[in-house]
């Protein structure tokens, strides 16, 4: 239970912090605390439903990833990531645009270009911020249900020392950043008359730099750590056996424990 609290404390002090930045970005007509207050609110409770929809498209493409690397068509595993990490990464992004906008199409105080982008970064620190906490715990029993035992001191620095500020460094500015995209999308499309299509194509542009990011990360983590040393993902390396790309996705984002049964050889995971 202390350690449920303390990861939810690891991941919101860092983005109330975050939040009080984006909000002072306003400075001549600052937007309505209560309105943030429940933009960052929405974000944070579209955040299981955006998990929901990734668990079941997750589940949909992994047979066939697995089965390719099995077979050593490593090719084609790489396009059903790729495809599985873009429609995950599209899927987040529409979520918390949809939070957005159906909270925000009617609002007075939404007069100023820069009012979508900090609608939108609102909403993407609450979704972050509840990211964070399911990182942060999947490190921390991760590792301690890890069959290699590191114990529970390495599985606390590697929590709350190394995953969690990571996390509410760099995953929030990830986020922030691809929602600001689709923030000023949504400014043009509400203060200008947009057309629908300039929107959707700036959903699909901040999804496509969030499918960037991802793909890169996943493609490194199908790699195996030879030392059984834990990733910075919170999910273990185990030593002499590689799990397959989508197994180490599904466990970092979803806590999914992976089979061994899944996993590559380790001189498939090396080539």
């Amino acid at each position: 239970m202390t350690v449920v609290l303390l990861a939810f404390v690891a991941a919101f002090v860092p983005a109330l912090v975050w939040l009080v930045f984006i909000y002072r970005r306003d400075r001549y007509e600052p937007e309505p605390k209560t309105l943030i207050a429940r933009l960052f609110l929405w974000g944070l409770a579209a955040g299981p439903w955006a998990s929901g929809m990734n668990i079941l498209i997750a589940h949909l493409f992994a047979p066939s990833i697995d089965s390719a690397q099995r077979e050593g068509a490593f090719f084609i595993a790489a396009i059903l990531l790729f495809a599985l990490v873009a429609l995950s990464a599209l899927n987040e992004e529409v979520m918390k645009y949809v939070v957005v906008s159906s909270r925000v199409r009617d609002e007075p105080a939404f007069n100023e270009p820069v009012d979508g982008i900090i609608y939108m970064s609102t909403a993407a620190i609450g979704f972050s911020a509840g990211e964070n906490v399911v990182y942060i715990l999947n490190t921390y029993f991760g590792l301690i249900g890890d069959s290699t035992r590191p114990g529970v001191p390495l599985a606390l620095i590697n929590a709350f020392l190394v995953t969690a500020p990571l996390r509410a460094l760099l995953s929030t500015i990830g986020h922030i950043t691809w929602s600001g995209i689709t923030g000023w999308f949504l400014s043009r499309h509400h203060l200008e008359r947009g057309s629908g299509r300039m929107l959707v194509g700036g959903i699909l542009l901040a999804a496509s730099f969030h499918t960037a990011l991802i793909f890169h990360s996943s493609c490194r983590s199908s790699v195996s750590r030879s030392d059984g040393s834990p990733g910075l993902s919170g999910s273990p390396g185990s030593s002499g056996t590689s799990r397959s790309s989508v197994a180490r996705w599904r466990h970092r984002r979803f806590g999914e424990r992976p089979s061994a049964r899944r996993g590559m050889k380790p001189s498939a995971a090396r080539s």
